[in-house]
């Protein structure tokens, strides 16, 4: 799933590409480890 990295009304949050998933909010408690970055997508024809 891709997520981005989002900061809003002074809060980190991830937000998922596909709408039904809802954002996750980050907070000081969390650790947060990007494991990496998109740099293309490929859609069926």
């Amino acid at each position: 799933m891709v997520k981005r990295l989002v900061y809003e009304h002074a809060q980190w949050k991830l937000r998922a590409e596909n709408p039904v998933y809802p954002d996750f909010l980050l907070h000081d408690d969390l650790e947060l480890v990007v494991w990496g970055v998109v740099t293309n997508v490929i859609h069926a024809v």
